[in-house]
């Protein structure tokens, strides 16, 4: 089977998630990182607007969070999903 990878950056906005350049309104960036014929799927968080407090950030992430998935384990899947900043 052959092996994907490939890392993209998401950037959390009041709209959901986006990728390009940083929109100035995002309140964190997250990189998605894939690996493997397992698929090995990471979310880490890499940047925190520190104008936005956390609860604010939490509640914008809970309403976007379909999109990341959960952490788990699911046929030949494993998401993991870091702690925000």
């Amino acid at each position: 089977m052959a092996r994907s990878s490939g890392d993209t950056e998401y950037h959390l906005t009041p709209r959901g998630w986006e990728t390009g350049n940083s929109p100035l309104d995002r309140v964190e960036t997250w990189l998605r990182a894939i690996r493997g014929s397992r698929e090995y799927v990471c979310w880490v968080c890499k940047w925190a607007n520190p104008n936005v407090p956390r609860a604010d950030r939490d509640k914008l992430r809970t309403k976007h969070g379909q999109f990341m998935g959960h952490s788990s384990r699911w046929r030949r899947r494993i998401t993991i999903i870091g702690e925000p900043l």
